[in-house]
């Protein structure tokens, strides 16, 4: 007997179950994961790339902002979400993702003071002086920690999933 599909339909929302909802928002979501976690990749790339071949504002502006207070923006959205699945006992690989991005969020937070800074009084001639340099490492460290918050976040944002009817 062939199964049959349930499309999601807009127009015919009120229609649909509540687990169609769901279903539809789990395959929407694991094409966006893969989509935010290359556009992130190269918001990434931007922001550094801009502050080393750049030292013109109107390029830095807009990838710091991009790149690090949106992000900063959707974790804060998600932050109570993250602190309940800290506290569950169940989930123990969630726990820990939660409990890392939590605390990675308190660095990245601090970072963004880092980075309005830098955005008026730091530019970088090369990437030799980027690595070399105390406030290129600052610099780098505030990118890698709000990358790899927001990569967590993306992947763990991806995972939660409501648990199945078990009747």
């Amino acid at each position: 007997m062939a199964s049959k599909k349930t499309k999601f339909r807009y127009k015919k929302f009120r229609k649909n179950s509540w687990n169609e909802v769901i279903k539809d928002k789990g395959i929407a979501s694991r094409n966006e994961l893969w989509l935010d976690i290359v556009s992130f990749v190269f918001s990434a790339y931007s922001t550094v790339a801009s502050f080393v071949i750049s030292d013109n504002n109107a390029w830095k502006v807009p990838s710091v902002m991009v790149f690090v207070i949106i992000n900063e923006l959707k974790i804060f959205g998600r932050l109570q979400v993250y602190r309940k699945v800290m506290k569950n006992e169940e989930h123990k690989g969630l726990k820990v993702l939660a409990t890392i991005i939590i605390y990675l969020n308190y660095i990245s937070i601090t970072f963004i003071i880092v980075f309005i800074y830098f955005l008026m009084s730091v530019h970088f001639n090369t990437i030799i002086e980027l690595v070399t340099t105390i406030k290129g490492l600052i610099f780098l460290v505030g990118c890698v920690s709000i990358f790899i918050t927001g990569i967590i976040d993306k992947i763990t944002w991806g995972l939660l999933k409501p648990e199945k009817d078990v009747n």
